[in-house]
């Protein structure tokens, strides 16, 4: 699967973010030029076209508190709108960490608990963002659980 720009109509393909029109015009140059190696170029102009039409658009204006968007660009670099769908998604989509436990992203706060960990023995499950370990105490369940990675917070749930 490509790495697709849904905002604006592109995927990268060869190191190069193109459009549906610039893949259908790139197939075209070689079918004149009588090249018809051009299967990975379909194959991406494909791909691109169904992300585009499996994709809704939707007009927000977003106000965050400033360190609120400080941590929205240390997550998702210094594109806004990257950034915003990364977060989105990873909320959406939430994420299996096992069979029975599951962590749900849930609204960015900015409070960081500066707690020691505690010495108890500990589970390990993987952040539903950034899929870096996080240890929960096996002698706690917590609710709710922060990625010592990207700061994500999320909820445990039992099933």
């Amino acid at each position: 699967m490509g790495e697709i720009r849904l905002y604006e109509g592109k995927i990268n393909y060869g190191g190069e973010w193109l459009t549906t029109d610039d893949l259908t015009r790139m197939i075209q140059g070689k079918m004149q030029a009588g090249n018809m190696n051009f299967a990975q170029l379909a194959a991406a102009l494909e791909e691109l076209t169904q992300a585009l039409d499996n994709a809704e658009t939707i007009n927000v204006k977003l106000v965050i508190e400033k360190d609120a968007y400080k941590k929205l660009k240390e997550i998702g670099g210094q594109d806004e709108r990257e950034a915003i769908y990364k977060a989105i998604k990873a909320f959406v989509n939430g994420g299996a960490t096992t069979a029975s436990e599951t962590i749900t992203p849930s609204a960015p706060q900015t409070e960081v608990s500066n707690e020691p960990p505690p010495q108890a023995p500990q589970a390990v499950i993987n952040c539903a963002k950034c899929s870096s370990p996080i240890e929960i105490p096996s002698n706690e369940t917590p609710e709710e659980i922060r990625c010592p990675n990207c700061n994500a917070i999320g909820r445990l749930k039992k099933g």
